[in-house]
């Protein structure tokens, strides 16, 4: 073991060995207070949702307009005008601006954005680069964005007015108020209470209509026990109607929707359907 090796080592032990802080300000308090913030804003980014109800805060959503019409590019990228118009003999047209449809617009998007938020005050929380805290005094604004669809956890609504004013000076904005549908997904908040109730009860019915499942029987559980799928119990390929195995593709990939959001009790069926 070299010098180097042994020194971790000791260093690892003596973490482990030390006693641990008994609350936030104890931890802020200490000489690594940073190893703690990270340790925190790391544990805070794998459960947004969890720990938005948890320490009571309010969930916020808001909308970009034409948010991939924002970005400059970087690259030369040329492009067919549209019916319509007539460009010069041997002359097309060079994008300045980003458009919807172009391969890079996302990320373009993502880039300015992040770097507007950065320039605000707010720090990307451990290595989501979909989520950033703010912080002010005890108010906190903890912000995730999803395309062009923002949802913020607050605890203080006046800071969160503050900061979409000066968001809409940049960027044209739609302040949705209070969370209560996003992606399909109801949401119905308790904040007095610290609960949060997400729901795809619309979701269900949509797909029971559009695979004319509406008068199927309920059955208690998605799948028989002990039930285990292979690779025989498949027809051949050749017997496979494109139409039928279309069909059943989109049957299962709504089925995965609901399964990662709201129903994980049928992950196990999903998955041996898929």
């Amino acid at each position: 073991m070299t010098w180097m090796a042994a020194k971790n080592v000791v260093q690892g032990l003596e973490t482990l060995l030390e006693p641990q802080p008994k609350s936030q300000c104890d931890a802020r308090m200490r000489p690594d207070a940073d190893r703690w913030l990270k340790a925190e804003e790391t544990e805070m980014s794998t459960c947004y949702d969890k720990a938005a109800v948890q320490a009571g805060l309010t969930l916020y959503q808001f909308d970009i307009q034409g948010a991939f019409l924002c970005p400059p590019i970087d690259q030369e990228i040329y492009m067919k005008l549209p019916p319509g118009y007539s460009p010069p003999p041997g002359k097309t047209a060079k994008l300045l601006r980003s458009l919807y449809g172009l391969r890079q617009a996302p990320l373009a998007f993502h880039a300015l954005f992040k770097e507007w938020l950065l320039k605000y005050g707010f720090k990307p929380i451990g290595g989501d680069r979909v989520t950033f805290l703010l912080r002010c005094g005890l108010s906190v604004v903890l912000l995730s964005i999803y395309v062009d669809d923002g949802i913020s956890a607050i605890n203080n609504e006046a800071l969160y007015k503050e900061f979409l004013a000066d968001l809409s000076k940049d960027f044209e904005l739609s302040d949705q108020g209070k969370l209560d549908w996003y992606l399909g997904v109801s949401v119905k908040q308790d904040v007095a209470n610290k609960r949060t109730v997400l729901s795809q009860g619309q979701c269900v019915k949509d797909i029971l209509e559009r695979f004319r499942m509406t008068g199927a029987t309920p059955v208690a559980t998605p799948m028989e026990a002990n039930t285990h799928l292979t690779r025989e119990d498949c027809p051949p390929p050749g017997k496979v109607d494109k139409q039928f195995r279309l069909e059943y593709q989109r049957i299962v990939g709504s089925l995965m929707y609901l399964s990662c959001f709201t129903r994980p009790d049928l992950a196990h069926a999903v998955n041996q359907c898929s």
